[in-house]
């Protein structure tokens, strides 16, 4: 097996990139040698480790100056950027499916005009025929900004409500090309695959990267994927980026509301974190405080209140009784209540008044780049608050 880590600049050979382990860092495997053998047994060049795999499963050949997967007759197949294939041509950027194992080929370009370059994708959405090769376009963008580490990182602060500096900063990010490719890119990173996987744990490794150079945070705030949830060793993999951030900050994963159950999986994970010292907020409430109670046995350090559940509160009895209740109950049991998506300063009073201890929003400033957040930090500038 001929695997290494590969320096910035890479060796003229062509490469396989993929992940072994979920939450490690992707291998690169040279290929110097052809035909290159792909599959379970240990004597391949490349071992798979999957028992969907074949022994002897697929191998990649030179061809002239370009490059060829055959598959030898797997049982479950070799797949080429989604279709299935006995023999294709790879190009650079190309993503590989060994039966469960998802694998990237990379080849140095020449600098020159080729056949197989990156095309100069336009703005508009694909329609008929261009449909899979706009979405084979999409995932190679996505693959070039896992390469390149392309992920905007943007830092919204959560702020008492009662008046004084910020509670933690949230990690808000963004893949770098969205604006460009939006819908494209919003509809590939929804889909649940190694690809978005591996994308998501970049974005959560870079933003407690720079939350870093924040000490004076005392909270920072990464967001987890519903996905996420079943990952074995996500708990040692959250601990890993917790080291990354000061000691005197804490590490707050937030778990979408949704994605909460209170069953002994769930129970285990949330008392592994407790373990770790790394706090859990639930994100996007809206039900009452009936659902509140039922969680006593697996109950959040922060409830983060859903935006619909917040907007002109103050405008709506109905809607402040809610609140006034789910506070209530949040307090019963330990956990502190996060206001989010707030607008206005009679929004934030009310949700002041209800008893809810930090909010978050555009009325304390939108997310911003953590070069932003330094300055603001260094100037000294107070953040806007509720309280006249």
């Amino acid at each position: 097996m001929r695997t290494q880590v590969m320096p910035e600049c890479v060796a003229e050979a062509p490469w396989l990139e993929f992940c072994a382990v979920a939450g490690e860092a992707p291998k690169k495997t040279l290929l110097e040698e052809f035909p290159f053998s792909l599959g379970r047994n240990e004597a391949c060049d490349l071992p798979v480790p999957s028992n969907r795999v074949s022994r002897e499963h697929a191998h990649i050949v030179r061809d002239g100056t370009a490059f060829r997967v055959r598959d030898l007759g797997s049982t479950n197949g070799t797949f080429l950027n989604g279709r299935r294939v006995d023999d294709a041509l790879l190009n650079d950027g190309d993503i590989l499916l060994i039966a469960d194992i998802e694998l990237t080929f990379f080849c140095k370009s020449d600098g020159g005009p080729r056949s197989n370059a990156t095309q100069v994708i336009s703005g508009g959405e694909p329609s008929g025929h261009d449909v899979y090769a706009h979405l084979v376009q999409g995932v190679r963008r996505l693959h070039e900004s896992l390469t390149h580490r392309c992920v905007e990182t943007l830092f919204q602060g959560v702020y008492p409500l009662s008046g004084g500096a910020a509670l933690g900063y949230e990690a808000v990010t963004i893949e770098a090309a969205a604006d460009r490719h939006a819908l494209t890119d919003r509809r590939l990173l929804a889909t649940e695959c190694r690809l978005t996987g591996r994308i998501h744990q970049l974005q959560l490794l870079l933003a407690a990267e720079e939350a870093s150079r924040v000490p004076s945070a005392s909270c920072v705030f990464l967001n987890l994927a519903p996905g996420e949830l079943s990952t074995e060793c996500l708990a040692e993999s959250l601990e890993r980026l917790r080291d990354v951030l000061y000691p005197e900050q804490r590490l707050v994963v937030d778990v979408p509301d949704a994605a909460v159950s209170d069953i002994p999986y769930f129970r285990a994970f949330r008392d592994s974190l407790a373990e770790r010292g790394i706090g859990l907020a639930y994100d996007g409430f809206a039900a009452g405080h009936g659902l509140v109670t039922q969680r006593r046995e697996i109950a959040p350090d922060y409830l983060k209140l859903a935006r619909p559940l917040v907007r002109d509160l103050h405008l709506s009895g109905e809607r402040q009784t809610q609140v006034a209740a789910v506070v209530r109950a949040c307090h019963e049991m330990g956990s502190e209540v996060v206001a989010t998506g707030l607008q206005s300063r009679a929004e934030a009073e009310i949700c002041r008044d209800l008893g809810c201890e930090f909010g978050q929003g555009e009325f304390f400033g939108p997310p911003q780049p953590i070069d932003a957040v330094c300055r603001t930090l260094s100037a000294l500038t107070a953040p806007p608050s509720p309280t006249r």
